[in-house]
């Protein structure tokens, strides 16, 4: 549903969208990653642990320390459809306790200060839920539809997007109201 809601509120001719791209949904300008976001659906809110499991090298935050690193205009997102835990929440805000929590566990998975506090600074946490996505996709939908109703095209849609996720396949604004 987010992914399907962002093409659909892009309207935009020039942004090229990758599920499963750089996580969960990749967004280009042209050949350039200008976001790359990852969405969670957890019953409890997020916590660090979501984030990193022992040993992994590759996890979510290595991952986007590497983007910042290489591509210092990318914005990174986590989209939740729940809530974000507190210490996450407050480690953004910069409560300091929090941050040097979260900093501390970081670097003990082999990652630096600066590649920590970067992503304090540039990494993005936002809260949606599917109940006001749905609001969104069906106006948009009932917006650019000439026949058909909205819902029916929702499900086509969504089975498209699936089989294109699991492809990788990048679309566009256009692509999509094609379909």
């Amino acid at each position: 549903l987010y992914i399907l809601n962002e093409i659909l509120r892009s309207e935009s001719t020039d942004l090229v969208f990758q599920p499963e791209g750089n996580e969960d949904l990749a967004v280009y300008k042209g050949k350039q990653l200008v976001r790359a976001i990852q969405v969670k659906a957890y019953s409890e809110p997020l916590v660090l642990s979501h984030f990193i499991k022992p040993d992994q090298e590759d996890s979510f935050f290595h991952r986007s320390a590497k983007l910042l690193y290489l591509n210092g205009n990318v914005k990174i997102e986590v989209i939740s459809f729940g809530e974000i835990g507190k210490e996450l929440k407050d480690a953004w805000m910069g409560v300091e306790s929090s941050k040097n929590s979260v900093l501390k566990k970081l670097v003990n998975h082999r990652m630096t200060e600066q590649q920590v506090n970067s992503m304090f600074e540039r990494v993005i946490w936002n809260k949606v839920s599917e109940f006001d996505l749905n609001i969104d996709i069906n106006r948009c939908l009932s917006n650019s539809l000439t026949t058909g109703s909205p819902e029916n095209a929702l499900s086509l849609l969504t089975a498209w997007l699936y089989t294109a996720s699991e492809q990788q396949t990048k679309i566009t604004y256009s692509q999509l109201i094609e379909k």
